[in-house]
């Protein structure tokens, strides 16, 4: 019969194959063992091999311990990554951005020439997009600069007039 190690966050006990616990009367602990190694340890600890199972596989040095899931970047974002020197035209929208595992976002740029109005757009499916109540309104050859959160998977840009160029960065932190 199989023999197991249940762990509590306080202490482990061993369960036989039944999921009974195999209990420690006399201050030893008896383990039997199918090909006979071990019969019985008197001593503090029992020293034995032991196989580990996550699930239905058997973790060894050379079989780790499987940890599946998906691991989210803290922040989004890279330099430009949004309009790069680009010349959009009236409501010429940005690349998109994922912003998935992000709520806090920053806009931020420079427009040459123009003084659009830029409204962020926002989407869940990055095919149907919608202005959000979220714009800036630049002058020609500024600085722009806004932040805020939003709870939308994708980001984009809209400009409100024909730009000669505009360099964009949307980022994002959890």
């Amino acid at each position: 019969m199989p023999i197991y190690l249940q762990n509590k966050a306080s202490y482990s006990r061993l369960l036989a194959g039944d999921g009974t616990e195999i209990t420690d009367t006399s201050g030893k602990l008896d383990v039997n063992i199918a090909s006979g190694e071990v019969a019985q340890d008197t001593h503090d600890s029992l020293n034995c091999n032991a196989n580990l199972q996550v699930g239905d596989a058997d973790v060894s040095s050379s079989n780790k311990v499987p940890v599946s899931g998906t691991f989210y970047p803290a922040t989004v974002g890279t330099h430009a990554n949004a309009f790069n020197s680009a010349s959009p035209t009236i409501d010429g929208t940005s690349a998109t951005i994922d912003c998935q595992y992000v709520k806090r976002i920053s806009v931020f740029g420079q427009e040459s020439t123009a003084s659009p109005t830029i409204t962020i757009q926002v989407s869940q499916d990055d095919i149907n997009w919608f202005d959000s109540n979220h714009s800036l309104y630049t002058t020609g050859g500024s600085d722009f600069y806004a932040e805020f959160e939003v709870g939308a998977r994708y980001v984009r840009l809209k400009v409100s007039a024909t730009c000669t160029a505009i360099t964009a960065t949307i980022a994002g932190k959890q």
